[in-house]
């Protein structure tokens, strides 16, 4: 009898054994499915970090591009620049022959304005003479109004 009862202990302990060996492969099972599972994300993350690195090297050539092409544009615009005044200053009168024009032109417009000018004759005109006549021709003005 103790026999059999040994031998009945024993087969529930393989019985138990057998138990547990299949709940650990069934665990071993679900985590090989959930491994699995896990691979595509982690592929698309290698691939993401890959693109990343990608464009990572492409901004930082872009911007090295833009940089030297800001610096190009600088450059030919401040050429330009310095040849559209060079261009200028040399269609431009210089001092004499400007400070000669610009008499000439208050001249003429001083002249225009005098021609288009009413003269209205005060009563008194000889009482309250005109203050300007005095002064030299370049330091007068006529304003006229409309």
């Amino acid at each position: 009898m103790e026999q059999a009862e040994k031998t009945k202990a024993l087969q529930q302990q393989i019985d138990q054994l057998k138990n547990q060996v299949d709940q650990l492969q069934a665990s071993l099972d679900d985590a090989n499915k959930k491994l699995e599972e896990q691979k595509e994300p982690l592929q698309r993350l290698s691939k993401a970090e890959t693109e990343n690195g990608r464009l990572a090297k492409e901004n930082e050539r872009l911007r090295k591009e833009a940089a030297a092409a800001n610096e190009n544009f600088k450059a030919t615009l401040e050429s330009e620049q310095e040849r559209l005044i060079e261009e200028n200053e040399a269609n431009e009168p210089g001092p004499g022959p400007y400070d000669a024009w610009v008499r000439e032109e208050i001249a003429r417009r001083q002249t225009e304005a005098a021609e288009e000018e009413e003269v209205v004759p005060e009563a008194d005109a000889a009482a309250h003479p005109d203050p300007t006549q005095n002064q030299p021709e370049e330091d007068r003005f006529t304003l006229r109004l409309e």
